[in-house]
């Protein structure tokens, strides 16, 4: 394992260490910041089967690759790399190329489907002129990716919103609101209740004040004169 090493190419020591062990199997040197790789890396790991190369700034995969009889996966995801060579695709195990993420602007069908045991090309988020991506788009077999992850999931949501958005405009042509609306419009009229709390309504008019009583009539005169 030779990840986040900051290499920036293999050691020559590596191959040293390496010549008393049995054969590796899976090279792993993602995440490094490796420019190139020499002849003599593949002249001593023949016998690797899977190879990830991620995250470096690789320009090219040396023709040498195609002494790797055994390899079926080859990560070259994240680097430089401008064109993918026809011998990377002759290679007899291989399954899996993930080469997303690169410069590339060119790939030959013709390369692509020579290959007979490849199931998955990645060069998704890649320069690819328009025909290229037309040509490679029609492919069945290899099953090729030039879109990222959940691009699907995100063109189908899009499709939805523009299908709900011509929806309502023709439901408006016609006359009809969306339910959505409706529900806001009904919400909205219902009438407001007259009901007041008590303690918290406006205090009642104070009584009128009493009216004056007329005053009693004077007592009436002694009609009976006294007497002399």
């Amino acid at each position: 394992d030779l990840r986040s090493c900051f290499l920036k190419m293999i050691p020559a020591g590596i191959y040293t260490l390496l010549a008393d062990l049995p054969p590796i199997a899976t090279i792993n040197a993602s995440h490094n910041v490796i420019i190139k790789l020499t002849p003599k890396f593949f002249d001593n790991f023949t016998k690797i089967t899977e190879l990830t190369l991620s995250h470096n700034r690789l320009r090219a995969v040396p023709e040498e690759l195609s002494l790797c009889g055994n390899l079926h996966l080859l990560d070259i995801s994240y680097n430089r790399i401008t064109a993918l060579q026809p011998n990377m695709f002759l290679l007899p195990c291989i399954k899996i190329i993930r080469a997303g993420n690169n410069q590339i602007t060119e790939v030959q069908t013709q390369d692509i489907t020579a290959a007979k045991t490849l199931d998955d090309l990645d060069l998704h988020n890649n320069p690819l002129t328009t025909e290229c991506h037309h040509e490679l788009s029609k492919l069945q077999q290899p099953k090729v990716k030039l879109l990222p992850d959940h691009a699907d999931e995100l063109e189908k949501l899009n499709a939805l919103k523009v299908a709900e958005a011509t929806m309502s405009t023709q439901l408006q042509s016609n006359g009809e609101e969306p339910d959505e609306e409706e529900s806001s419009d009904q919400n909205n009229s219902k009438p407001e209740s007259t009901c007041s709390i008590q303690g918290q309504g406006p205090p009642p008019p104070a009584p009128p004040p009493p009216s004056k009583m007329p005053p009693p009539p004077p007592p009436p005169g002694n009609k009976f004169k006294a007497r002399k």
